[in-house]
């Protein structure tokens, strides 16, 4: 099991060095990606519905059926 402070930085080794660290950390934190989950319920389903009418209606833009809005 890991601990509080390894799972807190998981890039950090206490036996490696500070710049080492250092390093890694970056190296961690440019990797690290943060994903929306995709709405699905009833009410975004509504309001995925409601953008697509209103994208035709007042711009003339069609959206197909399948095509999601973005979140």
């Amino acid at each position: 099991m890991y601990s509080k402070s390894k799972l807190a930085n998981p890039w950090y080794r206490a036996n490696d060095t500070a710049e080492r660290n250092a390093m890694a950390r970056k190296a961690f934190e440019a990797v690290l990606t943060v994903t929306l989950r995709k709405p699905d319920s009833p009410e975004y389903k509504r309001f995925s519905d409601n953008v697509k009418a209103r994208a035709k209606r007042d711009y003339n833009e069609t959206i197909s059926g399948h095509e999601e809005v973005a979140y």
